[in-house]
């Protein structure tokens, strides 16, 4: 039987997912951790699925459910350590250390609910007429903000 590799396109970890979670954990984090303005491009590049220019709390689910399917490497529901690869480490370990804000039991471990179902404060702030989209003027303003 021949052995079964994980690639990015079924799955497997690689620099590309874990740099693409953190401008999403960071949409999604407190005011307080910073985003520059290339983290927020590459978060409108990875999020706007239809390429209109804006993104709906429903990109952002699917984004997110995405990079959890990429992290969860062992594939038992769960992103901590266990997840951790033997290359890329410190880039896994600063997206698991910025997902902690999602790990509602304190578990030291994010469950796929914790991720999809976690809040997203920044969004929310930006998201000025609350309708769960952000405009291209929405994403504009948290730009010109940086």
């Amino acid at each position: 039987m021949p052995s079964k590799k994980r690639s990015i396109a079924n799955g497997g970890f690689a620099i590309v997912a874990v740099g693409a979670l953190i401008p999403l954990v960071q949409l999604s984090a407190p005011p307080a951790f910073a985003q520059s303005k290339e983290d927020i491009d590459k978060l409108v590049k990875q999020a706007d699925q239809n390429g209109d220019g804006s993104i709906t709390w429903s990109e952002v689910i699917a984004l997110r459910e995405t990079m959890f399917g990429r992290m969860d490497r062992n594939e038992d529901g769960y992103v901590d350590q266990s997840d951790r690869p033997f290359f890329y480490r410190s880039q896994f370990d600063e997206a698991l250390e910025r997902m902690g804000q999602f790990d509602a039991d304190g578990d030291e471990r994010v469950s796929r609910q914790e991720l999809i179902g976690g809040k997203a404060p920044v969004f929310e702030q930006a998201d000025i007429n609350k309708d769960q989209v952000l405009s291209a003027a929405e994403i504009e303003a948290i730009r010109a903000s940086q």
